[in-house]
């Protein structure tokens, strides 16, 4: 059982790192035209740039969470909804509307972390000692 949580304390350092560089910043801090290289809508960049300040808060909850994922199980099942959530809507939008390559990327990154974080949440006291 102590793989499993030395797993799952990785998988939280990792999500918090690549939420930061994949999502965040370039979610806060990118110009138009980068934006429009990833295939991102540019009319009103208000809404991502706040949804980058999101990620950073989320980005920060990982990394509390993997220091000790027993007592931060919330910020785990967290992690869960949203990526399963994104995942959806991702995908949803690129079968209606179509996405650019760069979301295409991100649901397959979404979806891995999902089953990642559902197969190494903790189900009961069996992580305990």
């Amino acid at each position: 059982m102590e793989s499993k949580l030395a797993r799952l304390k990785q998988l939280l350092l990792v999500k918090a790192i690549l939420t930061i560089l994949l999502w965040a910043v370039p979610s806060l801090i990118a110009p138009p035209i980068m934006l429009e290289f990833f295939g991102l809508p540019t009319a009103d960049l208000t809404i991502l740039r706040i949804f980058g300040a999101v990620l950073i808060a989320m980005s920060v909850a990982y990394w509390f969470a993997s220091k000790d994922p027993l007592r931060n199980l919330a910020v785990i099942w967290m992690a869960i909804v949203y990526n399963g959530l994104a995942a959806m809507v991702i995908v949803t939008l690129g079968l209606t509307t179509g996405i650019g390559w760069y979301l295409w990327f991100s649901v397959l990154i979404k979806v891995f972390f999902f089953i990642a974080f559902l197969v190494l949440a903790p189900k009961s006291d069996v992580y305990r000692k």
